[in-house]
């Protein structure tokens, strides 16, 4: 205890935090042990994705974001609402940018339902927002829906037929 009989302890192993040492990653993750290339084998705490807390100790409020990125580099590397997005940290809830989706904003939203209606590819990183290219033969347009039936659409991703 520190100061002595204050009632507090001063906490010795890696994660565990609190007046008792006996919360773990600040009630909002785990505590695991990387791997020897990323972090030496050394522990972290493993921030809960869906609860939308960050830092060492998983203690600093924010939302959810990067759930692609696993758990070390998530914690190194992570940020809330993945980049794509405003986050409310009080309620922990993402007002995601046009073309993202999901708790985190880090799944690709291309317009069509399913994206691109299933006749294209949904390119997530062309600038401001994902959109639709390389449509299948015979199809074109910002959601692969537009037919192009007597021709070829030229140049590719033109709108052009």
């Amino acid at each position: 205890q520190t100061p002595m009989d204050s009632g507090n302890c001063t906490c010795t192993v890696y994660g565990w935090v609190g007046a008792g040492c006996n919360v773990e990653c600040g009630g909002h993750g785990t505590i695991l042990t990387g791997t020897l290339a990323e972090n030496g084998g050394l522990p972290y705490c493993s921030c809960t994705y869906e609860q939308g807390y960050w830092g060492e100790f998983c203690d600093q409020p924010g939302c959810p974001g990067d759930g692609n990125l696993g758990n070390y580099r998530r914690h190194v590397n992570g940020s809330s609402c993945s980049g794509h997005g405003t986050c409310n940290s009080d309620l922990h809830i993402c007002n995601c940018y046009p073309g993202w989706t999901g708790i985190g904003c880090d799944e690709v939203d291309c317009p069509g339902d399913p994206n691109c209606n299933g006749r294209g590819y949904c390119n997530a990183s062309t600038y401001p927002q994902p959109m639709c290219q390389n449509c299948s033969q015979g199809w074109m347009g910002p959601a692969c829906e537009l037919p192009c039936v007597h021709g070829v659409q030229f140049p590719m991703d033109s709108g052009i037929c």
